[in-house]
Order: structure tokens, then sequence, then C-alpha cells
């Protein structure tokens, strides 16, 4: 019994020890849960305080955006409201620019034109079609490609235009002009009246013992024998000149004079119907009254048939492609903005 009572108490013993050793393992481990749990309590509460934090700033965050957001939007309404000025702004300079070049265009056709009619030479007026097609060409609009095509078919029908040159015939009448006192009469074109007189005067003194009739006859036989010649057409004296009186060379060689200068009223006035008229005149009077046998006066009637060979068309030929299309062009800008046009120009003013 004893040893029972004493195994009985060990055992007591011993399950008193283990139940105590439990309860401290017990109670330790609790307190180390606890004090996870408490660490993890307050790693969460400052994991809920960062996150707070967090949550606060990306709100501010959104917030700045959002203000950003709107002042971008707002600048960006500011620059497309500005880049649509701006191309308005691009757009009318264009216009401006293109009204400009139909200005420049229709007043350098114009002076063309007249300095073409003044001189009588088409190379003016090819000049300024040629200068206006290099800028037509170089502007590249699409509503002033009629207007470009127009003035290339005129600058290529101009090239092909036989046109009078004014300026060098003209020339040419004034050396004429300037050589009629040079040119010779023919012989006694200046005082052919007076040849009988002049044969009397420069015939020996008659002889007594020649007949009365003698006397008369011999100077009327040379005078007679000199107007068949120039009947005849022979190597004497036309008939007009014979029966010029006497010293009427100057109002022949005035007359001459007169001719040329006619004819180069005529040139000048683009008038070549009396242009030829003229000239047929003055060369009628060269073989006329002048001596056919100078170097001058074959000199002269050459250069009256040349020139009368070489007039052709006076006039300056028309471009109305080129000036029907610039007045549509120009009407068409007007419509646009005709403001910017000016009202006294016109076009085709000076069409030929």
């Amino acid at each position: 019994m004893p040893a029972l009572a004493r195994v009985a108490l060990t055992l007591a013993v011993l399950l008193a020890v283990a139940a105590m050793l439990v309860a401290i393992w017990l109670w330790q481990t609790v307190q180390q849960m606890q004090r996870q749990v408490s660490t993890q309590v307050a790693d969460m509460r400052l994991q809920t305080r960062e996150t707070a934090l967090l949550a606060r700033q990306a709100h501010q965050q959104s917030q700045d955006a959002q203000s950003r957001s709107g002042a971008l939007q707002s600048e960006v309404r500011d620059i497309q409201a500005q880049r649509a000025q701006i191309d308005a702004m691009l757009q009318g300079l264009a216009r401006a620019k293109d009204e400009n070049l139909l200005v420049d265009i229709d007043s350098a056709i114009e002076l063309g034109q007249q300095q073409s009619q003044l001189t009588g030479s088409v190379d003016p007026l090819l000049a300024a079609l040629v200068s206006s097609e290099h800028r037509l060409a170089r502007s590249a609009q699409p509503r002033l490609r009629a207007l470009h095509r127009a003035v290339q078919s005129d600058i290529d029908r101009l090239k092909g235009a036989s046109l009078t040159d004014v300026p060098a015939l003209a020339h040419r009448l004034d050396q004429l002009v300037a050589m009629v006192d040079t040119l010779p009469l023919r012989p006694g074109t200046s005082s052919a009246s007076g040849v009988v007189a002049r044969s009397a005067a420069s015939a020996p003194p008659p002889d007594a013992s020649v007949s009365w009739w003698r006397r008369l006859w011999t100077p009327a036989r040379e005078a007679l024998t000199r107007w068949m010649r120039a009947r005849s057409g022979g190597a004497g004296t036309p008939a007009e000149a014979v029966f010029l009186p006497p010293d009427q060379g100057v109002y022949v060689r005035e007359h001459f004079r007169l001719r040329l200068l006619n004819a180069r009223m005529a040139l000048l006035a683009r008038q070549p119907d009396l242009l030829r008229d003229d000239l047929t005149d003055a060369g009628q009077m060269l073989r006329t009254y002048f001596d056919g046998a100078s170097p001058l006066v074959q000199t002269a009637r050459r250069d009256i048939h040349d020139i009368g060979s070489e007039v052709h068309a006076v006039g300056v030929p028309s471009i109305s492609s080129t000036l029907d299309a610039l007045h549509a062009a120009r009407a068409a800008a007007a419509t646009t903005s005709p403001s910017l046009l000016p009202s006294s120009s016109r076009v085709g003013a000076q069409r030929p």
C-alpha cells in the first residue's frame, strides 16, 4: 500500500509538474501569440495609416492631375484657336499673294502691250508673257492653271509670229532721207529746158558764111534728138525730167524727201498700205529723176525695194486667251476677297 501510495504520489507530482510545464508552455505560447497579434495589429495600423496617407496622396495627385488636365485642355483649346487664326491668316496671305500676282501680271502685260505698240516689236510683250509664265509656274496654284496654260499658248503663238521690225525700218528710212541731197540727178533734170540755151551758149560763134536756116536747124535738131532719146527710154533723160523748168532740181529732191518722210510716218502709224504706196512713189521718182548709173542711186533703189519687201503685219498679235483667263482669275479672286483688289484696275484695257 505504501508503495502504491508513493507511486500514486509520484504520478501525481509528475502530473502536477507536467501540468505546470504545460501551463507554462501554454502561457508562453499565448504570450507569444499575443505579442505576434499585437505586432500584427500594430503593423496593420501602420499599414492602414500608410494606406490612408497613400490614399490622400493619390486623391491629391488625382485632383492635381485633374487640375493639370483642365489647364492642358484649356491650353489645347487656346492653341487650337491660335492655330485656326494662323491658318486663316495664312490663307488670307496666300489669297493676297495670288491677287498681287494677278495684279502684277496684269500690269506687266499691259506695259508690254504698250511698248510693243510703240516699238512695233513683239519682244516687249513676249518678255512680259515669259516673265508671267515663270511666276505662275513658281506659284503652283491650282486655280491659276487655266491662266498658266493660256499664257503658254500665247507665248508659243507669239514666238511664231512674223512682224515688221519698225525701229530698224525707220532707221533705214532716216538714212535714205539723210542721203537725199547726195543723190545725183539725171543730166538735164535740174535745168532741162535750158539745154538748148546752154548748147547755144557753149557752141562756137556762127559762121557768117553759113546760111541762116542752118544756124536755126542745128540747135533745134540737137534738142529734138535729146527729146527722142527720152521718149524711147534710151540713155538720155526721161520726158518728165526734160520738161522740168530750170533750177527745179531742189523741188525734185524735196518732193522725194517728202515721200520718204510720209513712208516713215505710215510705218510708225502702222499703215502698211500707205507705206507701200509711198515707197512705190519714191522708187518711181528715183527711176525718173535721178541718175540710175550712180552707185548711190542704185543703193537707194535697193534699200527702198528691201524695205517694201520687209513690210509684214505691223500690228501686235492679239493675246485674247491670256487676257480672258486673267479676267476670269481676277473675277474669282474678287468674289473671294474683293477688298484686296484695286477697283480701278481693268483687265484687258489695252487689247489690240
